[in-house]
């Protein structure tokens, strides 16, 4: 049961990546009609920040997951007094690892969004030299 939830939010993080890149895109090739201003180019900034924050929130949901797994599997003082059956993850929060920050700032994570970001803010360099 805990295994499938952990496989719902493996996918649902790649889902988010599917769109915040086809998004980008989208907005991207948009701004790029003839008479678009160099501004609606940033526009493309919002979902990656959104997007940042959807795939960190999964990715902390899929690790607190596992840690909940390996409790149950370990019979970790019964699952934290909560039974084999008990999905909670709130005894495991406070863990550094499971903290939304660490998540944010996950290799998987940070690399995509931040070279999103980097893609924008070049096509917005590259509109403004344009003129």
């Amino acid at each position: 049961m805990i295994q499938a939830v952990i496989n719902r939010m493996g996918s649902n993080s790649f889902a988010v990546k599917t769109w915040s890149v086809g998004l980008v895109a989208a907005l991207l090739a948009f701004a790029a009609e003839k008479d678009a201003t160099a501004w609606r180019i940033l526009v493309a900034l919002v979902p990656v920040g959104i997007f940042w924050y959807l795939d960190a929130f999964y990715l902390r949901q899929e690790r607190l997951l596992r840690r909940l797994f390996d409790a149950v599997r370990s019979d970790e003082e019964s699952a934290r007094q909560g039974g084999p059956f008990n999905m909670s993850t709130k005894p495991y929060e406070t863990e550094p690892y499971n903290k939304l920050s660490a998540a944010l700032w996950s290799t998987t994570v940070r690399t995509l969004y931040l070279a999103l970001g980097v893609i924008v803010i070049a096509a917005y360099a590259v509109a403004k030299v344009r003129g």
